[in-house]
């Protein structure tokens, strides 16, 4: 994580703000997949480095560090009923009309992504499955897909498995299945980073 950060200053230094933004995005991004950072501090930075994005006409990446920061802002401010992402909470609604108006579907995804993450931690389960629905449509129409290291693919399978266990419906069985064995992939990569993830699926 810290290279990215060193990164963002040297592009600040030597004027070439755009990778300095980038470099940003990806570190606010690491920090909140990581969980290396107390939630109050990551959100320090997403509002530290997005108002720097502002200032300096790099709207792209303050665009695609909105769902986190509403995510990491709903995670700490909620009282036992949070404004579950998508659907509840009229920001992350603010959001996705953006996202929708400007055909950016990249930007659509990552708003799936974090709110699958959000609504699992909360526990709507069947919100987080459509949410993965919904996603997924998107990323039939778009070239890359973000994996952010096995996340997606991490909670993906949480949600699934969490169906499974509600319904005893099969296909969660089948799609918890496919989610396991794309971590396993991740796992065999960077072990570090997912071998964890896999271990908890697998239990």
């Amino acid at each position: 994580i810290e290279p990215l950060l060193s990164g963002y200053k040297i592009g600040m230094q030597t004027g070439d703000i755009q990778m300095a933004m980038f470099n940003a995005y990806i570190y606010l991004t690491n920090n909140f997949i990581s969980g290396q950072r107390h939630l109050s501090i990551v959100r320090k930075d997403l509002n530290l480095f997005g108002e720097q994005m502002v200032e300096y006409k790099q709207m792209v990446m303050n665009h695609l560090i909105l769902p986190i920061q509403q995510v990491v802002s709903n995670l700490l401010l909620s009282t036992g009923e949070p404004p579950i992402f998508v659907g509840k909470d009229e920001e992350q609604k603010r959001i996705l009309a953006q996202a929708s108006s400007e055909n950016n579907r990249f930007m659509a995804s990552q708003i799936f992504i974090f709110g699958v993450v959000e609504a699992y931690i909360f526990g709507d389960y069947e919100l987080a499955a459509a949410l993965v629905q919904k996603r997924r449509e998107i990323e039939q129409k778009i070239a890359k897909k973000s994996c952010f290291y096995g996340m997606t693919e991490f909670f993906d399978g949480l949600t699934f498995l969490a169906m499974a266990h509600q319904s005893n419906d099969e296909k969660w069985i089948l799609s918890a299945n496919n989610s396991i064995s794309n971590v396993e992939r991740y796992a065999k990569i960077c072990p570090s980073n997912c071998e964890h993830k896999l271990l908890l699926l697998q239990a």
